[in-house]
Protein backbone atom coordinates (compact mmCIF):
# COMPACT_ATOMS: atom_id res chain seq x y z
CA UNK A 1 0.00 0.00 0.00
CA UNK A 2 2.80 2.26 0.99
CA UNK A 3 4.94 1.47 -2.51
CA UNK A 4 1.16 2.40 -3.98
CA UNK A 5 1.00 5.75 -2.09
CA UNK A 6 4.71 6.56 -3.49
CA UNK A 7 3.70 6.40 -6.76
CA UNK A 8 3.33 9.21 -9.16
CA UNK A 9 0.46 8.23 -10.77
CA UNK A 10 -2.58 7.17 -7.84
CA UNK A 11 -5.72 6.00 -8.67
CA UNK A 12 -6.60 7.73 -5.13
CA UNK A 13 -10.42 5.97 -5.13
CA UNK A 14 -8.74 2.83 -5.35
CA UNK A 15 -5.99 3.75 -2.28
CA UNK A 16 -9.04 4.47 -0.23
CA UNK A 17 -10.42 1.15 -0.77
CA UNK A 18 -7.16 -0.46 0.29
CA UNK A 19 -6.58 1.77 2.95
CA UNK A 20 -10.32 1.19 4.71
CA UNK A 21 -9.42 -2.49 4.44
CA UNK A 22 -6.35 -2.05 6.44
CA UNK A 23 -7.82 -0.03 9.03
CA UNK A 24 -10.52 -2.86 9.23
CA UNK A 25 -7.88 -5.63 9.84
CA UNK A 26 -5.60 -3.05 12.09
CA UNK A 27 -8.02 -0.34 13.68
CA UNK A 28 -5.41 1.22 15.52
CA UNK A 29 -2.06 0.97 16.12
CA UNK A 30 -0.59 -1.44 18.08
CA UNK A 31 1.00 -0.47 21.36
CA UNK A 32 3.73 -3.37 21.04
CA UNK A 33 4.43 -2.33 17.33
CA UNK A 34 8.05 -2.06 16.13
CA UNK A 35 9.24 1.32 15.76
CA UNK A 36 9.66 0.50 11.96
CA UNK A 37 5.74 -0.23 11.38
CA UNK A 38 4.87 2.81 13.67
CA UNK A 39 6.50 4.75 10.97
CA UNK A 40 4.37 3.27 8.29
CA UNK A 41 1.67 3.42 10.26
CA UNK A 42 2.31 7.08 10.30
CA UNK A 43 3.12 7.38 7.08
CA UNK A 44 -0.07 5.89 5.31
CA UNK A 45 -2.34 7.78 7.97
CA UNK A 46 -0.21 10.95 6.83
CA UNK A 47 -0.97 9.93 2.98
CA UNK A 48 -4.85 8.65 3.20
CA UNK A 49 -6.03 11.91 5.01
CA UNK A 50 -4.16 13.95 3.04
CA UNK A 51 -5.43 12.83 -0.13
CA UNK A 52 -8.54 12.66 1.61
CA UNK A 53 -9.17 16.63 2.07
CA UNK A 54 -9.69 16.10 5.48
CA UNK A 55 -8.09 18.68 7.43
CA UNK A 56 -8.70 17.50 10.83
CA UNK A 57 -8.29 14.24 10.45
CA UNK A 58 -4.42 14.94 8.73
CA UNK A 59 -4.29 17.94 11.72
CA UNK A 60 -4.26 14.69 14.62
CA UNK A 61 -2.14 12.10 11.99
CA UNK A 62 1.08 14.95 11.85
CA UNK A 63 0.57 15.83 15.69
CA UNK A 64 0.60 11.85 16.50
CA UNK A 65 3.61 11.37 13.79
CA UNK A 66 5.68 14.71 15.79
CA UNK A 67 5.01 13.05 18.65
CA UNK A 68 7.21 9.88 17.68
CA UNK A 69 9.63 12.06 14.88
CA UNK A 70 12.72 12.23 17.35
CA UNK A 71 12.65 8.30 17.86
CA UNK A 72 12.01 7.39 14.91
CA UNK A 73 14.37 9.01 12.66
CA UNK A 74 17.07 7.34 14.23
CA UNK A 75 15.59 3.45 13.33
CA UNK A 76 14.96 4.70 9.45
CA UNK A 77 16.29 7.68 8.43
CA UNK A 78 15.23 6.99 4.56
CA UNK A 79 11.56 6.43 5.49
CA UNK A 80 11.30 9.27 8.27
CA UNK A 81 12.59 11.57 5.38
CA UNK A 82 9.89 10.25 3.02
CA UNK A 83 7.61 10.53 6.07
CA UNK A 84 8.53 14.09 6.42
CA UNK A 85 8.34 14.89 3.21
CA UNK A 86 4.41 14.38 3.29
CA UNK A 87 4.69 16.51 6.99
CA UNK A 88 5.73 19.57 4.71
CA UNK A 89 2.83 19.16 2.49
CA UNK A 90 0.36 18.79 5.57
CA UNK A 91 2.36 22.47 6.76
CA UNK A 92 1.57 24.05 3.25
CA UNK A 93 -1.96 23.05 2.99
CA UNK A 94 -2.06 25.23 6.27
CA UNK A 95 -0.50 27.87 4.17
CA UNK A 96 2.62 27.67 6.50
CA UNK A 97 5.35 27.74 3.93
CA UNK A 98 7.61 28.72 6.42
CA UNK A 99 7.43 25.68 8.58
CA UNK A 100 7.31 23.43 5.60
CA UNK A 101 10.33 24.68 4.44
CA UNK A 102 12.44 24.48 7.19
CA UNK A 103 11.23 20.96 7.77
CA UNK A 104 12.65 20.05 4.39
CA UNK A 105 16.15 22.30 4.78
CA UNK A 106 16.22 20.61 8.34
CA UNK A 107 17.37 17.34 6.30
CA UNK A 108 19.42 19.08 3.25
CA UNK A 109 21.42 21.16 6.04
CA UNK A 110 22.07 17.73 7.96
CA UNK A 111 25.62 16.15 7.72
CA UNK A 112 23.95 13.18 7.09
CA UNK A 113 22.23 14.57 4.34
CA UNK A 114 24.70 12.81 1.70
CA UNK A 115 23.58 9.04 3.89
CA UNK A 116 20.13 9.34 2.27
CA UNK A 117 19.33 7.35 -1.11
CA UNK A 118 19.81 9.70 -4.15
CA UNK A 119 16.72 9.41 -5.16
CA UNK A 120 15.44 10.48 -1.56
CA UNK A 121 17.94 13.58 -1.73
CA UNK A 122 16.86 14.36 -5.12
CA UNK A 123 12.91 14.57 -3.69
CA UNK A 124 14.15 16.80 -0.80
CA UNK A 125 15.65 18.89 -3.18
CA UNK A 126 12.57 19.16 -5.54
CA UNK A 127 10.40 19.76 -2.80
CA UNK A 128 12.15 22.55 -1.28
CA UNK A 129 12.24 24.37 -4.76
CA UNK A 130 8.87 24.16 -4.33
CA UNK A 131 8.55 25.67 -1.33
CA UNK A 132 11.01 28.65 -2.50
CA UNK A 133 8.98 29.24 -5.44
CA UNK A 134 5.79 29.75 -3.02
CA UNK A 135 7.92 32.35 -1.03
CA UNK A 136 8.61 33.93 -4.79
CA UNK A 137 12.15 33.39 -4.78
CA UNK A 138 12.48 31.90 -8.73
CA UNK A 139 16.77 31.80 -8.45
CA UNK A 140 16.74 29.55 -5.45
CA UNK A 141 14.03 27.49 -6.81
CA UNK A 142 15.43 27.06 -9.62
CA UNK A 143 18.93 25.63 -8.30
CA UNK A 144 16.98 23.21 -6.16
CA UNK A 145 15.25 21.78 -8.67
CA UNK A 146 18.50 21.56 -10.39
CA UNK A 147 20.02 19.75 -7.91
CA UNK A 148 17.42 17.44 -7.50
CA UNK A 149 16.90 16.78 -11.32
CA UNK A 150 21.23 15.94 -11.03
CA UNK A 151 20.37 13.99 -7.94
CA UNK A 152 17.82 11.73 -9.70
CA UNK A 153 20.06 11.15 -12.90
CA UNK A 154 22.74 9.55 -10.31
CA UNK A 155 20.20 7.73 -8.48
CA UNK A 156 20.48 3.52 -8.60
CA UNK A 157 16.69 3.45 -9.47
CA UNK A 158 14.78 1.89 -12.75
CA UNK A 159 14.71 3.72 -16.32
CA UNK A 160 10.48 4.44 -15.66
CA UNK A 161 11.24 5.51 -11.78
CA UNK A 162 13.70 7.97 -13.43
CA UNK A 163 11.66 9.48 -15.78
CA UNK A 164 8.42 9.87 -13.47
CA UNK A 165 10.63 11.55 -10.81
CA UNK A 166 12.43 13.61 -13.38
CA UNK A 167 9.58 14.91 -15.34
CA UNK A 168 7.55 15.51 -11.86
CA UNK A 169 10.36 17.77 -11.05
CA UNK A 170 11.08 19.26 -14.62
CA UNK A 171 7.32 20.59 -14.33
CA UNK A 172 7.58 22.29 -10.91
CA UNK A 173 10.34 24.00 -12.82
CA UNK A 174 9.19 25.27 -15.96
CA UNK A 175 5.83 26.49 -13.44
CA UNK A 176 8.31 28.03 -11.56
CA UNK A 177 9.95 29.52 -14.38
CA UNK A 178 7.00 30.88 -15.74
CA UNK A 179 5.88 32.28 -12.60
CA UNK A 180 9.07 33.74 -12.14
CA UNK A 181 9.85 35.15 -15.54
CA UNK A 182 12.92 33.52 -15.59
CA UNK A 183 14.93 33.00 -18.89
CA UNK A 184 14.17 29.85 -20.23
CA UNK A 185 10.72 29.41 -18.95
CA UNK A 186 9.14 28.25 -22.47
CA UNK A 187 12.12 25.94 -22.73
CA UNK A 188 11.62 24.58 -19.83
CA UNK A 189 8.13 24.09 -20.46
CA UNK A 190 8.73 22.44 -23.92
CA UNK A 191 11.01 20.01 -21.90
CA UNK A 192 8.42 18.68 -20.52
CA UNK A 193 5.88 18.85 -23.08
CA UNK A 194 7.48 19.16 -26.58
CA UNK A 195 6.52 21.49 -29.39
CA UNK A 196 3.32 23.78 -27.01
CA UNK A 197 1.01 23.49 -30.49
CA UNK A 198 1.24 19.61 -30.84
CA UNK A 199 0.75 19.32 -27.03
CA UNK A 200 -2.04 21.63 -27.41
CA UNK A 201 -3.61 19.71 -29.86
CA UNK A 202 -3.07 16.02 -28.28
CA UNK A 203 -3.87 16.82 -24.45
CA UNK A 204 -7.43 19.46 -25.56
CA UNK A 205 -9.12 16.03 -25.63
CA UNK A 206 -6.89 14.28 -23.04
CA UNK A 207 -8.79 13.41 -19.25
CA UNK A 208 -6.63 10.79 -18.10
CA UNK A 209 -4.87 11.23 -14.80
CA UNK A 210 -1.29 10.29 -16.60
CA UNK A 211 -1.25 13.27 -18.33
CA UNK A 212 -3.21 15.69 -15.85
CA UNK A 213 0.13 17.64 -14.20
CA UNK A 214 1.15 18.15 -18.03
CA UNK A 215 -2.28 19.39 -19.04
CA UNK A 216 -2.07 21.80 -16.04
CA UNK A 217 1.77 23.20 -16.88
CA UNK A 218 0.58 23.61 -21.17
CA UNK A 219 -2.50 25.90 -19.70
CA UNK A 220 -0.55 28.08 -17.28
CA UNK A 221 2.42 28.52 -20.29
CA UNK A 222 -0.77 28.84 -22.66
CA UNK A 223 -2.49 32.05 -20.58
CA UNK A 224 0.93 33.44 -19.42
CA UNK A 225 3.27 33.20 -22.15
CA UNK A 226 1.32 35.86 -24.89
CA UNK A 227 3.00 35.94 -27.74
CA UNK A 228 5.11 32.93 -27.68
CA UNK A 229 2.55 30.64 -27.23
CA UNK A 230 -0.28 32.32 -29.47
CA UNK A 231 -0.41 29.39 -31.79
CA UNK A 232 -0.79 26.83 -29.31
CA UNK A 233 -3.11 29.10 -27.73
CA UNK A 234 -5.31 28.72 -30.55
CA UNK A 235 -4.86 25.03 -31.16
CA UNK A 236 -6.28 24.39 -27.94
CA UNK A 237 -9.14 26.84 -27.92
CA UNK A 238 -10.18 25.45 -31.37
CA UNK A 239 -10.52 22.31 -29.98
CA UNK A 240 -13.10 23.20 -27.25
CA UNK A 241 -16.08 21.20 -28.35
CA UNK A 242 -13.74 18.04 -27.65
CA UNK A 243 -12.05 19.16 -23.98
CA UNK A 244 -12.71 15.90 -21.89
CA UNK A 245 -13.02 16.72 -17.94
CA UNK A 246 -10.68 14.60 -15.36
CA UNK A 247 -10.75 13.24 -11.96
CA UNK A 248 -11.81 15.65 -9.42
CA UNK A 249 -8.57 15.48 -7.87
CA UNK A 250 -5.64 18.18 -7.86
CA UNK A 251 -4.44 19.53 -10.49
CA UNK A 252 -8.09 19.20 -12.13
CA UNK A 253 -9.95 22.74 -10.51
CA UNK A 254 -6.64 24.45 -11.66
CA UNK A 255 -7.19 22.88 -15.52
CA UNK A 256 -10.73 24.23 -14.77
CA UNK A 257 -9.66 27.84 -14.00
CA UNK A 258 -7.02 28.50 -16.82
CA UNK A 259 -9.31 26.97 -19.72
CA UNK A 260 -12.21 29.79 -17.91
CA UNK A 261 -9.55 32.21 -18.41
CA UNK A 262 -8.51 31.27 -21.58
CA UNK A 263 -12.05 31.44 -22.70
CA UNK A 264 -12.86 34.86 -21.05
CA UNK A 265 -9.53 36.19 -22.70
CA UNK A 266 -10.04 34.86 -26.60
CA UNK A 267 -10.40 37.84 -29.05
CA UNK A 268 -13.99 38.31 -30.17
CA UNK A 269 -15.62 36.22 -27.61
CA UNK A 270 -19.36 36.00 -27.84
CA UNK A 271 -21.84 35.45 -25.43
CA UNK A 272 -21.87 31.26 -25.77
CA UNK A 273 -17.86 31.45 -25.22
CA UNK A 274 -18.36 34.17 -22.53
CA UNK A 275 -21.06 31.69 -20.99
CA UNK A 276 -18.98 28.36 -21.56
CA UNK A 277 -15.72 30.88 -19.61
CA UNK A 278 -18.41 31.42 -16.51
CA UNK A 279 -19.14 27.72 -16.62
CA UNK A 280 -15.26 26.70 -16.16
Amino acid sequence: LETCYQAKVRDLNSLRRQFTSVRQLIPSLPEVAAPRMRLLWHLLALQDANHDGDPERMHQSASAYAADRAVLRDVDRELCAYADLNLAVHYADRFEFSQAEVTISEWVDDPLFPALSRRQQGRMYSTLGQYRAMHYDAPAAEDCFAKALAAFQQATITAEERANEQDQTRIYRAINALDGELPGALEHTETVLGPLADAARTLASDGSVKNQYRHHLLLRALFQCDEQAAAARTAYLDQHAQWQDGAPQHPWPLIHLYRGLLLWSREEADEETLAAAQSW
